[in-house]
């Protein structure tokens, strides 16, 4: 009798062996489990999420790694169709910043059905919007814990890679319609921390969209984040602070409006820029919203881009030829001063009663150099020179 226990204590190990999830598969299982049930996320229909917080405004403010301009959001409304991914976005914009469309606030409505992007203006016009957004915003529709999971759970989707980053554990996911993100859980709690996508930024070029989730609650026997981050490559785009979450209740009529359904999808036509060369090792670069200046250095290459709005920016660049520095006596030549560039740069801000400037002069820094005879009498650089500006005026 013995032996036949243990036998089947035998049996049953191999069998619970034999039968475990390969380890990509088991991070899918755990996180849906932990979000309360691959059958209730499977359930799922549709999902209403409100909130406010900040939008951020990437690639329009001095630097990428400037944070300064944000804009506040309210009324913030994200309704989501998960059987026929479908999306709508409706919020409340109001920038915090001197922006050049004026500060009052934006109401924006924007969504995905399928294939159409739309784009609802306040007047009520809706027009359709190119296909790489419409892509974007079905990948975007995928960055919640519930239809990312969902997504995974499809037989149809592709998992792979499964990897430890600290206390995370990581697996790639292929959606059956194609789209490819990057999973993380918390090693402990099992919860979705985190879903990555990459796409392409027209200032940046290719970059990773980041949402992670924090500070779960309890929803309709689901566990669902109440504040959801999201970057761009290192750059904070947005943060929202959920408020209200309502699953399969009244999302309203998610389908693009008929004028966007009927459109085309707009192209966009190709970028023509001139270039012209001003003076030797400088090109001045027209055509497009902002004009640019390219400067060739000894051992590299830089782009002045010379934007509109409260910053302006001017480059100047000074060419002298070959000219007589000193009247040669004795019967000795004249000294020449070789001909040399110069290149200054100055950029200025002002914002209500503020305002900033910064000025760099003599960039190329060419040497002086001065020849008498065709012999070289002396040699000399002044150095790059570099200031900052900050003033304030009270009247």
């Amino acid at each position: 009798m013995k032996h036949v226990a243990l036998f089947v204590l035998f049996a049953a190990a191999t069998l619970g062996a034999c039968t475990q999830a390969p380890p990509e598969q088991q991070i899918v299982n755990d996180a849906a489990a932990a979000l309360g049930g691959a059958e209730k996320i499977q359930a799922v229909k549709t999902l209403v999420i409100e909130g406010e917080g900040t939008n951020g405004n990437l690639g329009q403010d001095m630097s990428p790694d400037a944070t300064g301009q944000t804009f506040t959001v309210t009324g913030y409304k994200r309704a989501i169709d998960v059987l026929s991914r479908r999306v709508r976005i409706e919020q409340t914009r109001t920038p915090n910043f001197t922006f050049f469309q004026g500060q009052q606030p934006q109401n924006q409505v924007l969504g995905v059905d399928g294939d159409v992007a739309y784009n609802v203006a306040p007047s009520g016009t809706a027009t359709r919007a190119a296909d790489a957004v419409a892509k974007d915003r079905r990948a975007e529709s995928y960055h919640h814990p519930i239809t990312i999971i969902r997504a995974a759970l499809d037989p149809a989707a592709r998992l792979s890679n499964p990897r430890t980053q600290g206390n995370q554990s990581v697996v790639d996911i292929a959606t059956a319609d194609g789209l490819m993100f990057t999973l993380a859980t918390d090693s402990m709690t099992k919860l979705p921390t985190r879903v990555v996508s990459m796409t392409n930024n027209t200032n940046l070029g290719d970059v990773a969209i980041e949402t992670s989730f924090a500070d779960y609650q309890d929803v309709s026997g689901l566990k669902l984040p109440t504040r959801v981050t999201t970057k761009t490559d290192k750059y904070q785009t947005a943060e929202l602070r959920v408020t209200k979450q309502t699953v399969d209740g009244d999302a309203g009529d998610l389908a693009a409006p008929a004028a966007a359904a009927s459109a085309a999808a707009p192209v966009a036509p190709p970028a023509t820029v001139t270039v012209q060369e001003v003076a030797p090792g400088i090109w001045w670069l027209a055509g497009q919203s902002h004009h640019s200046v390219v400067v060739e250095f000894a051992d590299h290459m830089t782009l002045f881009e010379v934007g509109g709005g409260p910053v302006t920016a001017r480059v100047l660049y000074n060419f002298f030829g070959e000219r007589i520095s000193d009247v040669g006596s004795l019967g000795l030549p004249d000294i020449l001063e070789d001909s040399r560039g110069s290149l200054d740069f100055v950029v200025s801000s002002r914002w209500r009663a503020l305002s900033l400037r910064f000025a760099a002069e003599n960039l190329t820094d060419e040497e002086f150099d001065f020849t008498q005879g065709g012999q070289l009498q002396r040699q000399y650089r002044l150095g790059r020179t570099m200031q900052f500006t900050f003033g304030f005026s009270a009247f």
